[in-house]
């Protein structure tokens, strides 16, 4: 297991890469950014929380963590590369709740940030909009908001549009009637509030 120190400010390029060995990793709220296929391989990691402080997570950073299960994204994460979690093939749980993010294309075609099949993607109440191809393939389970106002989002950030969508029960009537989230074709309301 790594603790990263305090007075790490970015955590570089390639600085675990195939790590095999490491399961946790605890990074600390003074990292602000996050390198290309920084984890990558890091087949023994099965759970990440990135801090609110980290503004950006560059392409491929944990790119084939076969055993990774769950990851939280914290509120200020305005940029996440694509292919973030490719190959993450167990990856269960994603708690998304950057405010305002953009998936940044990458120059060669990729398959978008995740790519884990039966995955719930929860997204938090403070999201308020979400730019690029997140989800671009049929391979989530589920798709969960808590945001009562739906987030602003672009007809590329999920291709499946197919896969249940819960949302709000207040909240039910204006994800029906907004932009891309109306096209999804199982929308379900969530009868009990969320709380944790």
């Amino acid at each position: 297991s790594v603790e990263i120190p305090n007075s790490v400010t970015s955590i570089s390029n390639y600085a675990f890469s195939g790590c095999s060995g490491l399961t946790s990793v605890e990074i600390p709220n003074s990292v602000k950014s996050i390198g290309e296929e920084a984890f990558r391989g890091c087949s023994g990691l099965t759970s990440v929380e990135i801090p609110n402080s980290v503004t950006s997570i560059e392409w491929g950073v944990f790119y084939d963590c076969s055993s990774l299960k769950s990851v939280s994204i914290g509120n200020y994460v305005n940029s996440i590369g694509e292919s973030v979690f490719y190959g993450c093939s167990g990856l269960k749980l994603v708690y998304l709740n950057a405010k305002k993010c953009s998936i940044v294309k990458d120059s060669n075609p990729s398959p978008g940030s995740f790519t884990s099949y039966g995955l719930t993607l929860v997204i938090g109440a403070d999201v308020e909009k979400i730019e690029g191809g997140l989800l671009t393939s049929s391979n989530a389970t589920k798709i969960v908001t808590q945001a009562a106002t739906p987030p602003v989002i672009t007809s590329q950030t999920f291709s499946d549009k197919s896969c249940p969508l819960y949302v709000p029960q207040g909240a039910y009537s204006k994800y029906w009637t907004t932009d891309i989230w109306e096209d999804f074709t199982d929308m379900r309301p969530i009868e009990n509030p969320i709380t944790k």
